[in-house]
């Protein structure tokens, strides 16, 4: 067997309760950087290696040698009785979850059984004991499951990201958070209103509250979560990205800071451009191909 999650917080809870088989955490924080359309997950892994090394999240080669260790129990899982994915409800979770749909989808023939357990809960916080009594109740997943992860993830790496909309209105998809983890990542482009993603500006609304701690500022941000999923190192990059503009050296909002919470300026046009990825879309240049409408709930072009 081959239980399979989203990090090491979770192995450490297989290992205590002596979960039956092998474990494999998958370790890629995909709502930060570059995951554009690649041929294999090889050369997908080359480049998400890279964007994290770069962040300073871990050197090239040892990132590089996780990635080829995880390349290599996957392609194992393949002759295994039975592959488990334990996945959160949260959009960190939810795009490791359909890379690996997409995967199996792609490298037929599928285990005897791929079953996943999908708590609304965190699971690096769920007590051992519940994790004896969900194990026995996985679901098995069949076809849909498949297919629906593997259309999300193409989607997830267009070019274009009016691809992900038609997830948005779906009604009782087979996987269940699609809908609401399309339109958080959708959330992360620049808004019509003031060119922050809402993640940024959740931030500056919480360093508006007179916080100055970055970790503060971060637990307020996350707390205005419908399902938290982002880590204290991306939001200190953001928080970075923020200062000296829309925050000082010491964590006030600025001026500009408080005329973007009030929707009179525009944040890429006040940095002079934009040069970021989400997922296969690269914004670059004086102003976002794509945003964000709120009034509308859906992507526009910007050009």
């Amino acid at each position: 067997m081959l239980q399979i999650t989203n990090g090491d917080a979770v192995i450490g809870k297989f290992e205590e309760m002596g979960l039956e088989g092998q474990y494999l955490a998958w370790r890629d924080v995909l709502h930060e950087g570059p995951v554009p359309q690649t041929a294999t997950l090889a050369e997908l892994d080359e480049i998400r290696a890279r964007f994290i090394a770069g962040c300073g999240w871990g050197p090239l080669d040892g990132v590089r040698a996780t990635f080829a260790e995880r390349r290599t129990l996957i392609e194992a899982s393949r002759n295994m009785q039975e592959v488990v994915l334990w996945f959160e409800y949260d959009l960190y979770d939810h795009l490791q979850l359909i890379q690996i749909l997409h995967w199996y989808h792609a490298n037929r023939p599928l285990p005897p059984r791929v079953s996943l357990l999908l708590p609304e809960a965190h699971l690096s916080a769920v007590p051992i004991q519940v994790f004896d009594m969900i194990y026995p109740l996985r679901n098995t997943l069949d076809d849909e499951f498949f297919e629906l992860g593997a259309q999300a993830w193409d989607a997830f790496r267009a070019p274009d990201p009016r691809a992900m909309l038609p997830f948005l209105q779906m009604e009782e998809p087979a996987l269940v958070y699609l809908p609401a983890n399309t339109r958080r990542l959708l959330e992360e482009y620049p808004w019509t209103t003031d060119g922050l993603s809402r993640s940024a500006r959740q931030l500056l609304q919480a360093a508006a509250q007179g916080l100055r701690d970055h970790g503060e500022i971060f637990e307020a941000a996350s707390a205005m979560e419908e399902a938290r999923f982002m880590g204290d190192s991306s939001a200190f990059a953001l928080l970075d990205q923020l200062t000296p503009l829309a925050l000082t050296e010491s964590g006030e909002v600025t001026r500009l800071g408080h005329r973007l919470l009030a929707g009179e300026a525009d944040w890429i046009a006040a940095r002079g451009g934009i040069d970021t990825w989400i997922g296969g879309v690269h914004l670059h240049g004086s102003q976002a191909q794509f945003r964000w409408d709120p009034a509308q709930q859906t992507i526009i072009s910007a050009i």
